[in-house]
């Protein structure tokens, strides 16, 4: 019973006491400008919502809050960069789909190869002859596995980088976030960030930067999140 108070007290006051630890002068990456020097650098941002998150999530938001510099969430830790940076999506991050849509760039001629392979290194997928930089996976991969995926270009040079997809536990717990804080990118940001929606985390960033142009968290937070990303 001590435990759960001591934590309900962290809750209530921790949260918003970590969202307004903030780093003055961050330019906004959405609209260019700076925030205010003076003041509540986050006006008008209501962290308390934060709050009503699940425990654990209400604390990771926190923690996220807090940092001044991107760290990478705990599910992505262990998986490899990406060789070069031609790949779009997914790069080094959480999806929700068992069948993604998979992008990159013209990084060198077409056409293109692609496959993907699972953690035992077999062959899941594949496509030849693309002319296009999207490939939709005609199979579907499994809840919570780990996946390598590779496009070659005409001349024979790759390009590769590694996802995980989501568990079914939490994309029926992700779900239930999307529905309760469906108003809310400061909430579906920091949660998506936790599960390693990295894309989905630099897109709600994006409309609270848009949202509070002149606010410290919602910059730091987007550039951050892009640093993850690049």
């Amino acid at each position: 019973m001590i435990a759960m108070l001591l934590l309900g007290v962290v809750l209530v006051i921790g949260v918003p006491y970590l969202a307004l630890k903030t780093l003055p002068q961050v330019e906004n990456p959405v609209t260019g400008e700076v925030a205010a020097p003076k003041g509540d650098p986050n006006l008008g941002i209501d962290f308390e919502e934060l709050n009503n998150l699940p425990p654990d999530l209400s604390m990771g938001a926190g923690v996220i809050l807090a940092q001044q510099e991107p760290v990478m969430p705990e599910p992505l830790i262990e998986l490899p960069e990406a060789s070069g940076f031609g790949l779009v999506y997914p790069v080094t991050e959480t999806i929700e789909s068992t069948q993604p849509t998979f992008s990159w760039t013209l990084f060198d001629k077409p056409p293109f190869k692609v496959t993907v392979k699972d953690k035992a290194n077999a062959v899941v997928g594949h496509a030849e002859n693309l002319l296009n930089t999207t490939w939709v996976l005609p199979a579907k991969l499994n809840p919570g596995g780990t996946y390598v995926w590779e496009v070659t270009a005409a001349n024979g040079e790759s390009q590769s980088a590694t996802f995980l997809v989501m568990t079914t536990e939490q994309a029926a717990e992700w779900q239930r976030i999307r529905m309760q804080f469906a108003m809310s990118p400061l909430a579906l940001g920091l949660v998506a960030e936790q599960f390693g929606l990295l894309s989905i985390a630099e897109r709600e960033y994006q409309e609270l930067a848009r949202q509070f142009p002149r606010a410290e968290a919602p910059a730091r937070l987007l550039t951050n999140v892009m640093g993850l990303r690049e």
